[in-house]
């Protein structure tokens, strides 16, 4: 059965979005919150369970502080864990408003639940038509365990048992203490609120003593006042209050976290071995997909016949990711051939498929040391001032070109770099086994099988959502890039070194340049900007407040708050102040922190990656903006935007498909950058902070 883009669209939609993953990660923050800015109850010497240990409390903290990781990592285990939690609370805490938050949070676990399981039901169905007639390969099935995840599970299962011995210890010892503690009452005769201790009197008369106890809240006593304290004879200094015993069942918490995920480890890697057993032989259900690995030591799944536009948005974004453990041959003579399909004498693959000699091939043909210059001069060369500036021009140039898609990104890199690139290019597989998420599969290609490492995953967007977008591009310019044109001081690199890009390619990918339509303006989505107010206000007002009230002319605690209250600041001020002007005369980009203006025939181009748009000018500087619009169609949109931009460009004489013309020593008008809108509010923190700090 072949994955078709529309069947990948019912495919896709069959299960959740993930941002019900972040909105019960979310409410399970509010309900955490809601738990603890509640639970105000004052600890009680008639009731000490009230502030002592809590067994049932320590083995549900378990599911709670797994909910919001796994909800993210496994969805099913995630919510599943969030609805034991809630019953445990609502049966155990008699904390109402807890019981309502978490069994909030338990409800919205359950339906995600629900909606996980028959979703992977329905994905299921669409994937069940052909299946595989016989074994995958001639090779035997593989029967390795994984070393990696069955070592790490022998690790917590160690540290399991060490914290259980050392939380059975405590108990042993605590219980020792009481049998021979006695109860006395005493006066608080100090209250120390920065290491939460307690000064109290012991006695009348001559006899009196003082011992120092902790306190878990030491605003709620007052000099003066009688506390009864559990005192230990024979060791005065470990005495405690009777309402406040101490609580060793952290250690109970951790323990069972910690078995709790060897348990998950091993149950993951004996599922994973029986897959691969039952799929090896054959019988199980087939589906056609194009792979493509994404250099992390996984592979893309893509529906099949989707480069060419049919399929609307399910044709360029992948089903899944598979993580792959390693590949066993078809068949016994299929090993060692590279992308042409022939070996090589050194059974190694190349990047352009020829076989060689020493097992390095090189752009311009294999070099007599291992590094050839298509460039003319090597990097030992003494170089003229005349010459250092054509080849920064030239750099400059070949730039913009990588950054419009003119040539490959690996224009860029030297020969050296080039002999041991490995570029992932897509191919046509079958997916052998039930295709849904949560799944086991085998990937078969022409040559090998792929054999996982764990089920499969949702894609991550960033950058997997264009493929094939710009036409004769090939399969190679469908890879994910990120690209870093200079050094840290924003220096021309000539186009040898390898240190001035990151290896993939620049983001995204370009676009053409639309109509004109006058003056457009990119900023971004209302719910990220007013995440940025937000946070602009956090740093403004929290960052005096905290100085003033809780350092307690502590200069490091001041300087430390100061410093978080600005970092806060400059993220809100990315958020909410970032926008881009494009007009007749030029670009005006402000992130925030900075204002560029950059004239037309100064700028490289833009470039889509996914909702977000990505800037370029000379000679190297790229501005990422993240998200410009929200929506169901928010894709074509910022298409919309980046070709408009576009169009101005090429409006002004620099059009995104013309060949770049290099001039020695000219590169175009000087681009200006002065401070951003972000300074202003800078300037107020500060003023705030020091007045707080002086007051």
């Amino acid at each position: 059965m072949s994955m078709t883009p529309e069947r990948a669209g019912e495919w896709r939609t069959a299960i959740p979005s993930r941002r019900w993953a972040v909105a019960l990660i979310v409410a399970w923050a509010a309900a955490f919150a809601v738990s603890v800015v509640t639970d105000t109850g004052p600890c009680s010497p008639a009731d000490p369970s009230v502030c002592g240990p809590d067994t049932g409390f320590a083995v549900f903290l378990v599911p709670l502080l797994a909910t919001p990781v796994l909800l993210w990592l496994r969805p099913v285990l995630g919510a599943a864990a969030g609805v034991v939690f809630a019953v445990g609370d609502v049966a155990l805490d008699d904390h109402l408003p807890a019981n309502v938050a978490f069994g909030l949070v338990g409800a919205g676990c359950a339906v995600h639940l629900w909606r996980i399981l028959s979703g992977r039901r329905r994905q299921r169905l669409l994937t069940a038509g052909d299946r595989v007639p016989g074994p995958v390969s001639e090779h035997a099935q593989p029967d390795s365990w994984d070393l990696v995840r069955v070592g790490a599970a022998g690790l917590l299962l160690l540290g399991a048992l060490g914290l259980a011995g050392w939380y059975a210890k405590s108990v042993a010892v605590e219980e020792d203490r009481l049998a021979r503690s006695v109860v006395v009452d005493g006066d608080v005769a100090a209250v120390d609120d920065v290491d939460y201790l307690l000064d109290v009197a012991l006695g009348d008369g001559g006899a009196r003593r003082t011992v120092t106890v902790p306190v878990l809240e030491p605003t709620d006593h007052t000099v003066g006042a009688s506390v009864p304290v559990l005192l230990d004879p024979a060791a005065p200094d470990r005495s405690t209050l009777v309402a406040e015993p101490p609580d060793h069942t952290g250690w109970l918490s951790a323990a069972l976290g910690a078995a709790t995920a060897a348990a998950l480890l091993l149950v993951a890697e004996v599922r994973r071995r029986r897959a691969v057993r039952e799929l090896w032989v054959g019988g199980a259900p087939r589906s056609e997909v194009v792979v493509l690995p994404d250099g992390s030591g996984s592979v893309m799944l893509l529906p099949v016949g989707g480069a060419g536009g049919s399929g609307g948005r399910h044709a360029l974004r992948p089903l899944g990711r598979v993580s792959v453990a390693f590949a066993v041959p078809r068949a016994s003579d299929d090993s060692a051939v590279d992308a042409g399909g022939e070996p090589d004498a050194d059974g190694e693959p190349d990047v352009d498929g020829e076989p060689d000699v020493d097992g390095a091939t090189y752009a311009d043909g294999p070099g007599v040391d291992g590094a050839t210059y298509a460039d003319g001069p090597g990097p030992d060369d003494e170089l003229d001032l005349e010459t250092t500036r054509r080849l920064e021009a030239e750099a400059v140039a070949l730039f913009g070109q990588v950054w419009r898609d003119e040539v490959h990104w690996t224009a860029m890199l030297d020969d050296d770099d080039l002999a041991g690139l490995e570029v992932p290019v897509e191919q046509s597989a079958t997916v052998v086994g039930s295709l849904h998420e949560g799944g086991y599969v085998l990937v078969v290609t022409e040559h090998e099988v792929l054999v996982p490492d764990g089920p499969v995953r949702p894609a991550t967007d960033g950058g997997w959502q264009e493929r094939g977008a710009a036409a004769g591009r090939g399969a190679l310019d469908a890879l994910r890039r990120t690209v870093t044109g200079a050094d840290a001081d924003g220096d021309a690199v000539v186009p040898a070194d390898p240190g001035s890009i990151r290896e993939e390619g620049p983001p995204g990918h370009a676009v053409a340049p639309g109509p004109v339509t006058g003056t457009v303006v990119v900023g971004t989505t209302q719910a990220r900007r007013a995440v940025g107010v937000a946070l602009v206000l956090a740093g403004l007002l929290g960052g005096p407040a905290w100085v003033r009230w809780m350092t307690e002319g502590d200069w490091f605690q001041a300087l430390s708050a100061a410093f978080a209250a600005v970092t806060v600041l400059l993220a809100g001020a990315r958020r909410a102040l970032t926008e881009v002007r494009g007009e007749s005369s030029g670009l005006t980009v402000v992130t925030g922190t900075w204002r560029y203006q950059v004239p037309w025939p100064s700028f490289h181009g833009v470039r889509r990656d996914g909702t977000g748009l990505w800037l370029a000018w000379e000679p190297f500087t790229e501005v990422e903006l993240p998200a410009v619009t929200g929506g169901t169609d928010a894709g074509r949109r910022a298409e919309d935007l980046a070709r408009a931009l576009a169009g101005l460009a090429a409006h002004a004489g620099r059009a995104a498909g013309a060949e770049a013309t290099v001039r020695p020593g000219h590169p175009g008008p000087a681009v200006r950058r002065e401070p951003g809108p972000a300074l202003a509010l800078l300037v107020l923190l500060v003023v705030g902070v020091a007045a707080a700090w002086w007051a």
